[in-house]
């Protein structure tokens, strides 16, 4: 997928419908819908084209457990707009495709995970985003499975930047919660429909999606698990970025797109004005371009 580009038009005309709304007018789902659901898909593709000839893919995964489903708004409201303007305008990356996703947790949610198409124009991405089903749940089991995103992008996804190009593409994951628990292969089969032989632990999940992913981690201290920065900074080290809430996320997203591709951290988060600035620069802090040796695949398949 991805045949098409963004327009500022289009994203305008979008926002109008939007910026009135609460996140219950927007996301209407009651549950989750069929074309989201990890069972009934069997590859998200980002694919170059004639109008994206040299694609690259970046995928984000929202926690949509707790108050955190607010966060699916603001992307909806500002956010997307912001992060596809910004990276059209910035050019961090070429030709970009972007597939928004959502997790839960696979212990206890009905909706553990959730995954739109890889879309580059305003009007393809904002109906699926809308589909998104904000559960709000979560357990008390301090963590929810931003490991599944990982999971699903190592194995159902096929990216042409790295299929033709040895180009890895992006893959946030965001929320305030300590790292993951781990997949059990018997409960991601039931829920998700995903196989894999056994209980796969994190640092497992997320070396398999670094084999053709960049993949950082977006830390929202607005929660009650800010002592876990430690656990995230150990399990992905240089690739954790911390913010005080979820109102600069998409801020956020583009300059570690910037920095990565070379741009001075300190251009960078004076690039943006006010209080934006400074939350930039503090996610950045930790920051370094590169990553490990790509595999020669892909889609990569456990």
């Amino acid at each position: 997928m991805g045949n098409t580009s963004y327009s500022h038009q289009d994203w305008t005309t979008y926002a109008k419908t939007t910026q009135n709304k609460t996140t219950g007018q927007i996301f209407t789902r009651k549950g989750l819908d069929p074309s989201l659901d990890p069972k009934n898909i069997t590859v998200r593709e980002s694919c170059d084209s004639v109008i994206n000839l040299n694609s690259t893919p970046i995928a984000t995964f929202l926690d949509v457990t707790g108050s955190m489903g607010n966060m699916a708004t603001v992307i909806a409201k500002t956010g997307l707009g912001t992060i596809m303007k910004e990276i059209v305008e910035r050019k961090p990356v070429t030709d970009p495709h972007f597939l928004f996703g959502a997790f839960g947790d696979l212990l206890c949610d009905q909706a553990p995970l959730q995954v739109t198409q890889f879309e580059g124009g305003v009007n393809e991405m904002t109906p699926q985003l809308e589909k998104i089903f904000i559960e709000g749940g979560g357990g008390g089991n301090q963590g929810e499975s931003p490991d599944l995103a990982w999971l699903f992008c190592a194995t159902r996804t096929r990216i042409d930047s790295f299929l033709k190009r040895k180009k890895k593409g992006f893959l946030f994951t965001i929320s305030d919660e300590p790292t993951p628990h781990g997949i059990s292969n018997d409960l991601v089969k039931q829920k998700c429909g995903m196989d894999i032989e056994r209980y796969l632990s994190p640092e497992e999940v997320l070396e398999m999606a670094s084999r053709t992913y960049e993949c950082f981690h977006i830390f929202l201290e607005q929660g009650s698990y800010g002592k876990s920065i430690g656990a995230w900074k150990a399990l992905m080290p240089e690739r954790v970025l911390v913010i005080p809430d979820y109102t600069t996320i998409a801020e956020v997203i583009v300059s570690t797109l910037q920095v990565h591709a070379g741009v001075d951290k300190t251009a960078v988060a004076n690039s943006w004005s006010g209080d934006t600035s400074v939350v930039v620069a503090n996610a950045l802090k930790d920051i370094v371009p590169g990553g490990k040796k790509d595999s020669s695949s892909g889609i990569v398949r456990f």
